[in-house]
Formats: C-alpha cells, structure tokens, sequence
C-alpha cells in the first residue's frame, strides 16, 4: 500500500484513496514523503503522534461510496 506522509501536520494518507478532500495541495513538497511499509506508518502512529486521515484511510471515502452507490442502482 502507498502513503503520503505529510510530516508538517503529522498525517498520514492512503495515496490510493487520497485526494482534494484531504487537502493535498495545501501540503509543500518539503514536508511529503512517500513510502509503502506498513510497519513504519504504524510506528509514526504509535509512537510518534502521527494520524491517519479521516477522509482517505477512514471510513469516509467520497469517491468510493459515491460509486459503490451508483453501481448499485444500475
């Protein structure tokens, strides 16, 4: 799975899920970083303070359920 890292507001994405919703673009490319490893977006979370976003690593998937929603009514 890949993350974004936003180190500056310490939250972390789901970059499969991420979006405008999460305020990417708000995010200077200094304070991003990329990474796959489970392990270490799970060490940031328990012991760093770190958070996962609500919208992309939530149950809140706009995108998502908006289409989930569609498909079930074709």
């Amino acid at each position: 799975m890949n993350y974004m890292i936003d180190h500056k507001n310490k939250m972390i994405h789901n970059g499969r899920f991420a979006g405008d919703y999460c305020g990417l673009s708000q995010i200077e490319d200094a304070d991003k970083e990329h990474v796959n490893n489970q392990k270490e977006v799970d060490m940031l979370v328990n012991t760093k303070g770190y958070e996962k976003c609500s919208y992309c690593c939530g149950s809140f998937i706009p995108g998502f359920i908006q289409h989930s929603i569609e498909s079930k009514t074709e």
